[in-house]
């Protein structure tokens, strides 16, 4: 059962962000939160369940039926706000948005139904960790689109502080939740509803 037993909010109301607790034993491999503020230029695995796109006639056409398949590619953060870490999906010939020296090796972008998925960045200790959460398209999936990801380090004192302890290990989970529509104030499983409780943080239940 992945209906989780408490939802946490973030004090801020316009992240889309929330920490899922769970049963004991409910999931059994994780990413740890990547916790410096260091992400700007690091390049990120970009992983998502969401719709896949292929080139035709010099645009990019959604496959239909496609989503609900983990994939993953990569992306370079190229812009950190406060809440945001800001990607642009770079292409030979297209406009480079942010600047940031064009497409890296097997560059992707996000698309519908990719929101909630994970942006890692591998840190020195060689684990990859949860660094972003989809957000949001800025441009739409196309050649120079920018999408953004909820800043996981902008929260790491507000996960600690629900984890109920100095030093808690928060975890992100790859397993595709299909239990957000039971929620309360969750909207379907449609693409960038603001409403939707993007992060599959969890943390396991003591009671």
């Amino acid at each position: 059962d992945l209906t989780p037993r408490r939802v946490h909010l973030p004090p801020q109301l316009s992240p889309d962000l929330a920490l899922l607790e769970f049963a004991p034993n409910t999931f059994t491999t994780w990413y740890e939160p990547y916790r410096k503020d260091d992400e700007k230029g690091k390049l990120v695995a970009v992983v998502g369940y969401g719709y896949t796109f292929r080139p035709e006639g010099g645009a990019l056409k959604q496959v239909q039926n496609s989503d609900g398949v983990r994939r993953a590619g990569f992306n370079r953060v190229s812009v950190v706000t406060d809440w945001q870490l800001r990607m642009d999906f770079d292409a030979p010939g297209a406009p480079d948005a942010y600047q940031d020296g064009g497409p890296v090796e097997k560059e992707c972008i996000i698309a519908g139904h990719d929101s909630g998925g994970p942006s890692l960045i591998r840190d020195t200790d060689g684990k990859w960790k949860v660094a972003g959460i989809h957000e949001a398209l800025a441009d739409g999936v196309t050649y120079g689109g920018r999408f953004y990801d909820v800043r996981v380090s902008r929260f790491i004192s507000w996960l600690d502080s629900v984890m109920g302890r100095d030093t808690a290990s928060v975890w992100y989970s790859s397993v595709r939740c299909t239990s957000f529509e039971s929620l309360p104030g969750a909207a379907p499983r449609t693409m960038w509803t603001p409403r939707r409780l993007l992060a599959f943080f969890s943390r396991t239940a003591s009671e």
